[in-house]
């Protein structure tokens, strides 16, 4: 505080009697004994000792370090009575009602999720939480090109604690998808990825898929109709719009590659 006490007591003093002074002026303007040019005089010298408290007033609520929320003393790199300057650290406060449980998820992902999706964390001390998507970055990071996402879990009882590791589920929205060999898929003329089939009348169909997930051994899609008939042997000896003699797979002889050959799905 200094002498800012002292300040403002002075400042304060000095409002009064310019409030004192302004009142007096106005009155004697009603009675046409003050000129409007000294009023407006004692109007200004008011609203300046108005301002000069109001200066010292926010100079002594800065002596107050208050923290932007409730939360926990976690460090206090400073001692009573040591110098600071504006914006040095004085002290590390950790916010735990809510808390965030923090991961990052890949591109294909990232498509996935929304604002305000419900989500699971599962901490490494067994302690399992509920919570709400509440930040999904709108840049991947440039070393792992990952996204971070933050999912906001209450904490009224302060159980849970900052920096424990943490795996984060998040069911994302239901898709029917087709498990298929890579070697299933196909292009169209305009270069357009997807499968062939047959449709109800033995005439093969090109169908643009998209890919949803991919494993070492085989691939998720998703974009074909509901009771597709997937051409799995012969796909490379026929073309759209052909009609062809479909049989099941398990019917067809090891020879018969040069019939389109489909199965159910």
């Amino acid at each position: 505080m200094r002498d800012l006490q002292a300040q403002l007591e002075e400042a304060q003093a000095i409002l009064a009697q310019r409030r004192l002074e302004y009142e007096a002026a106005a009155d004697l303007k009603r009675k046409d004994l003050q000129s409007e040019i000294q009023l407006e005089r004692a109007k200004a010298a008011l609203a300046a000792a108005r301002a000069a408290v109001k200066r010292i007033e926010v100079a002594v609520s800065n002596t107050i370090v208050r923290a932007p929320f409730n939360g926990v003393l976690d460090d206090r790199p400073i001692e009573v009575g040591a110098y600071v300057r504006a914006g040095d650290i004085v002290a590390r406060i950790l916010e735990q009602n809510p808390i965030l449980a923090v991961g990052s998820v890949t591109q294909l992902e990232r498509s996935r999720l929304v604002l305000g999706d419900q989500g699971l964390a599962r901490l490494i001390t067994g302690q399992i939480a509920d919570g709400k998507i509440r930040y999904i970055a709108s840049e991947a990071d440039e070393a792992t090109r990952t996204f971070r996402v933050e999912l906001e879990l209450a904490n009224p009882d302060r159980a849970l604690v900052a920096g424990v590791t943490t795996e984060i589920s998040i069911p994302v929205r239901s898709v029917t998808a087709f498990r298929i060999s890579p070697a299933l898929l196909s292009l169209s003329n305009s270069d357009e990825l997807g499968i062939k089939g047959v449709d109800g009348d033995d005439v093969v169909r090109f169908y643009p898929v998209r890919i949803v997930r991919a494993t070492a051994d085989d691939l998720w899609i998703t974009g074909l109709p509901k009771g597709v008939r997937v051409i799995t042997v012969g796909q490379g000896f026929v073309r759209a719009g052909e009609q062809v003699k479909a049989v099941a797979e398990s019917e067809a002889s090891g020879d018969a590659v040069s019939n389109a050959v489909g199965t159910k799905q």
